[in-house]
């Protein structure tokens, strides 16, 4: 007999670690709405039993060095912006403590990251800067 897939699914910690949507945000997705056009949206995450979510913010080598910072800084609120509408759904997440705390009460956990380290502008300072954001 082989297994039930989609309870062994259902009490699994499903985790994506790497979404582009941060960017198409930016340019004006509705992340709340099912699309079949992108990667992700809430109500395909929900469907797929995704718990936890990292939401990579992308900077493309053809910024401008001294736009970088802000262009990631301006992404980064505007995932916010988007995940803040949905609170009953998703929520951002610090550490594994509070993605647990999340996941437990049947929201998505939500991780921000930032692919590849021009963002920080060659000052370590903004490492501590991003954690926070």
């Amino acid at each position: 007999m082989q297994p039930d897939y989609t309870q062994i699914h259902q009490k699994a910690l499903v985790a994506d670690l790497h979404c582009d949507t941060a960017l198409q945000i930016q340019r004006g997705y509705d992340f709340s709405k099912r699309h079949n056009t992108y990667h992700i949206d809430l109500p395909r995450l929900k469907e797929g039993g995704v718990n936890l979510q990292v939401f990579a913010c992308f900077l493309d080598s053809n910024i401008l060095p001294q736009n970088r910072f802000d262009y990631v800084n301006k992404m980064i609120s505007r995932l916010k912006t988007e995940i803040s509408k949905n609170e009953n759904d998703i929520a951002i997440c610090h550490n594994a403590t509070e993605a647990n705390t999340i996941i437990g009460s049947g929201r998505i956990a939500a991780f921000l990251g930032i692919e590849n380290g021009m963002a920080l502008d060659n000052n370590l300072k903004n490492i501590a800067y991003f954690y926070q954001q």
